[in-house]
């Protein structure tokens, strides 16, 4: 398997980098279509959850960002002044992959990565292929990054968070991983089922996808999955990387979810 694909080019990282600096001067939108960002504003909270206290950059991220009615309006006051600030990124499936896996570089090397607000297959599809480009980006100068989704309704579909955050570079297991294939018409509760399970039984996982609904169906899965262990006392994190697939004789561009598993210890 070879990490590698064909992603569409855009904005170089220069270009990038000087729109986010003129937008910081001027405390206006960068002009990016695709791409909500302004300057960053170290005073906005993370949306209200029961997780509130323990911060938006650390380790450990809320498993579902809405927990009722009562906090669905201030989350979303919170979301739209994170989109303002720039903490926060809104991904749709007309994003350039390039161009945001540009901005969550560049922001990774200055402090902490955005986090990104996606809503359908076509925008999960396009976030994710923008993280596995930013992982390449900060790979090479000894930095990594991992992912790690949450519902943002109640109904838990395809609206999601994906939160984001810096590492060293950790080693994932080329032998005897167990292996989830999500297909366009895969059960995101079955697969993050037999997900729970190989955590639980300390084996290592992953979980791959062709085409951006099947994609979508991974992620959406591993939301669950981190719902199916909060009672373990685990969570789970995700290394996102493009892989070549053999299918029927031909190969295939797909997208690969290692998992990361961590202890969790609960606030006092």
């Amino acid at each position: 398997m070879a990490e590698g694909g064909a992603v569409k080019l855009g904005m170089s990282l220069d270009e990038i980098i000087d729109k986010s600096m003129n937008g910081r001067r001027t405390g206006r939108r960068s002009g990016s279509e695709d791409m909500q960002i302004e300057r960053k504003n170290s005073g906005v909270r993370k949306p209200a959850t029961r997780s509130n206290t323990r911060g938006r950059r650390n380790s450990r991220q809320p498993r579902s960002d809405r927990r009722g009615d009562r906090e669905e309006d201030e989350n979303q006051q919170l979301i739209d002044e994170g989109v303002a600030a720039g903490e926060f990124i809104k991904v749709s499936g007309e994003s350039s992959t390039k161009k945001v896996a540009g901005k969550i570089a560049h922001d990774a090397r200055s402090g902490e990565p955005p986090a990104m607000l996606c809503k359908g297959a076509s925008s999960l599809n396009q976030a994710v292929k923008a993280v596995a480009v930013a992982r390449q980006y900060l790979q090479e100068e000894g930095s990594d990054l991992t992912c790690q989704p949450a519902f943002r309704d109640d109904k838990q579909q395809a609206s999601l968070a994906l939160y984001l955050a810096k590492r060293k570079p950790v080693s994932f297991p080329k032998r005897n991983v167990f292996e989830l294939t999500g297909g366009k018409d895969s059960d995101p509760h079955k697969m993050a089922g037999a997900l729970a399970a190989r955590v639980r039984e300390q084996k290592a996982v992953c979980l791959t996808g062709i085409g951006e609904e099947a994609v979508a169906r991974c992620i959406r899965a591993i939301c669950h999955g981190r719902l199916y262990l909060e009672e373990d006392k685990v969570d789970i994190k995700a290394l996102v990387t493009f892989v070549t697939v053999e299918k029927n004789d031909d190969s295939l561009n797909a997208v690969r979810f290692n998992i990361i598993v961590e202890s969790v210890v609960d606030s006092i």
